[in-house]
Formats: structure tokens, C-alpha cells, sequence
């Protein structure tokens, strides 16, 4: 700060009007710097990503890192990948989910917990990364889930049978995915994906919460009308969804048919029968509808009490 003396020792001049001037810009712009410098602290810094506009982002409800399953203690019983059966029938099937070109469905989402990306696809396998590269850290291959961060990406666990199971916790109902990349994670890593139930949500919303414990448990939560639970046997379930009934009209259709056939070629070829004779017991079948008319007229009459026509006889 420039000032200058006066002729007597230690007494200050006031600025000159030139100095006074240039000290109000300097504050000024030190000002809108402070402004602007607080604006960028307070304004959120907003997250690019390439996920789809369809899936959005909420916090999960009770986020834990649950124990992996014991197999066969589910019971819900695991049928296949996209799908398991209650022994009433009912069942849980995530094959409206899952893409089939090899491509996951929930494809590059960013997670808001631990900013990783996150893929996924139930019932079929998928594959991204690079292919070409040597390092196993630059690709999943054929994997049920994955992780990206920068350009690596870890393998969490698989479709095949032995490496994934259903099963239910205090969250609810989720699939299990086991095998996954072992880099620094002893076991490999493993993926619980949680199916939420909302008949509403036609569109389905994806969270993937990664590995918050730190323990290379990875957790995804999909809330969708597509991950209910469904009743009856349909869709590959014990229950072939034929009853004895049908079987027994099939059965009769069949007869029938084998019937008319066989008495046509009958009457043509044994008894050089022609016209409608060639129709097995047609003379049976031709009394058949005055039979039942006949049938029909005498339980009416005794239902409104008349007296019996006299061409019927007593029984």
C-alpha cells in the first residue's frame, strides 16, 4: 500500500486520489473472486455418465452386505438363472429382464455410493471391456455382473449352475452370483442382486450400491412389475399346466377321428358302399337327432306334470 510522508517524522498523508481509485478496483475484483470461489464450493459438481435415461438412482432401503448363501437352503428353489418355484407353485422369473444379443440390460451406471460403474444382466451371460487386450483386468467376459473403474473391470460372479442360486433374506428375495474376479479379493467377489416388487414401475430402476463393507460383497437392488412374484406353474415350472380332462378330450377327439377314417375306407372298400352310406352306422347316427328330441320333449312333460304322450312307452 503505497503512502506518502509528510516533512514531519512519522504523520502519513492521506492517498492521492490516483491510489484511492486503484485500491477500489483491487477490492472489487477480490470480491467477485471470493464470490465466485464460494459459488463453485456450493454448487454440486454434476456427474457425467453414458447410463440410459430409464434407470434413476434412490437410496436403497436397509443396505447390508449379507453372509453368502448356503446352497440349498433357499425355499425358493432354483429352476434356473432367470428363474425359482415355490412348492405352492408360485414362482420368480426375470426373463422379461434379460437381454439375449450378449449385452447386460443395466449397462455402464454410475453408483452415487462409491462412483464405480456397474453392469448387469440376469439369465444370460454378457461380455464388455476389451477383448483385444492381454491383461484379464481390461475385460468380464461372460460374466453375470461387473465393475468399472477407470478403464479396468472385475468380474462379479456368473450365470452357470453351481455359481448362482436364489434364496431370501430379512431384504427380501435376491439372486446370487459367486466366482467373481479374485484380484485383492480372497474368494473372488461375489454379487447379491435384490428384486424389489412394485406393479407400477414398468420402467425398472437399477442401484448398484457396490461394495460398501469393504469386503468384496457387491449389492445391486431392481425394482420393477417384472420382478413380482407370479402364480400358477407357467414357464417351465413342475406343473406341465395340462389337466386329466384335456388328456381325455384329446383322447376322445382322436378315437373319433380314427373312427370316421376307418369306417369310410370300411364301407368303400369292403362294402363298396357309396354316397352317405359310406359313413359308418349311418343308419344309427340318422336317428341320433330325433332321439334326443324326442328325449327332450318326454322330461319336459314330466317336469310340467302333463300326461305321458301315448307313442311313448312306459318304462
Amino acid at each position: 500500500m503505497e503512502h506518502e510522508r509528510s516533512g514531519n517524522v512519522g504523520c502519513w498523508r492521506a492517498p492521492s486520489g490516483r491510489t484511492s481509485a486503484r485500491r477500489i478496483r483491487l477490492s472489487i475484483k477480490l470480491s467477485a473472486a471470493l464470490v465466485a470461489v464460494a459459488f463453485l464450493i456450493a454448487t454440486p459438481r454434476p456427474v457425467h455418465s453414458s447410463r440410459a435415461p430409464e434407470y434413476h438412482h434412490r437410496a436403497p432401503r436397509d443396505i447390508t452386505s449379507p453372509p453368502a448363501p448356503a446352497p440349498g437352503t433357499s425355499i425358493c428353489k432354483t429352476q434356473t438363472a432367470c428363474r425359482c418355484e415355490f412348492e405352492n407353485g408360485s414362482y420368480f422369473d426375470l426373463s422379461a429382464l434379460a437381454n439375449n444379443n450378449g449385452e447386460p440390460r443395466f449397462n455402464h451406471i454410475l453408483s452415487n455410493y462409491d462412483q464405480f460403474y456397474y453392469y448387469w444382466n440376469p439369465c444370460n451371460p454378457f461380455s464388455v471391456g476389451n477383448p483385444q487386450s492381454e491383461s484379464p483386468l481390461n475385460e468380464c467376459k461372460d460374466v453375470a455382473g461387473c465393475q468399472k473403474w477407470y478403464e479396468f473391470y472385475s468380474e462379479l460372479g456368473y450365470q452357470e449352475p453351481g455359481k448362482m442360486r436364489w434364496n431370501m433374506d430379512h431384504n427380501g428375495i435376491f439372486v446370487y452370483y459367486e466366482g467373481g474376479s479374485d484380484d485383492y479379493a480372497p474368494g473372488g467377489r461375489n454379487l447379491f442382486v435384490y428384486l424389489k416388487c412394485d406393479p407400477s414401475r414398468t420402467t425398472p430402476t437399477f442401484i448398484p450400491t457396490g461394495d460398501l463393507s469393504f469386503n468384496y460383497i457387491y449389492i445391486y437392488e431392481v425394482t420393477s412389475s417384472e420382478v413380482c412374484l407370479k402364480t400358477g406353474g407357467g414357464g417351465g415350472g413342475s406343473s406341465s399346466g395340462i389337466s386329466i380332462g384335456t388328456y381325455m378330450c384329446i383322447a376322445a377327439l382322436v378315437l373319433i377321428v380314427v373312427y370316421i377314417v376307418a369306417g369310410v375306407l370300411f364301407m368303400k372298400f369292403y362294402k363298396q358302399a357309396e354316397g352317405k352310406e359310406l359313413i359308418p352306422n349311418y343308419t344309427l347316427w340318422a336317428e341320433v337327432p330325433g332321439l334326443i328330441r324326442d328325449g327332450c320333449l318326454f322330461i319336459k312333460e314330466r317336469i310340467s306334470g302333463f300326461r305321458e304322450r301315448p307313442d311313448f312307452e312306459k318304462l
